[in-house]
């Protein structure tokens, strides 16, 4: 079901790198997998930079091999009390 929550990936940071390659490969296997739709969303802390939410949403939607999540959609992650 396209409605259901897919589960949350981090990207982390690897010594002042990201590993954006690893991310496209990671999501690549989770849309093989599941057969999810084409859209996403991106949820993010206020403090991430604008060149890593860029970077990121350049790797969500597609790879070497072609599209991934061409649809991507950007959310603010809200920490709950």
């Amino acid at each position: 079901n396209v409605e259901d929550e897919v589960p949350g990936a981090e990207l982390n940071n690897d010594g002042g790198k990201y590993r954006y390659a690893e991310l496209s490969q990671m999501l690549r296997r989770y849309k093989s997998d599941y057969q999810v739709a084409e859209n996403m969303v991106l949820m993010a802390e206020a403090a991430i930079p604008y060149s890593v939410l860029i970077a990121t949403m350049d790797a969500a939607r597609s790879d070497a091999k072609g599209p991934l999540f061409p649809g991507v959609t950007l959310g603010l992650a809200v920490e709950a009390k």
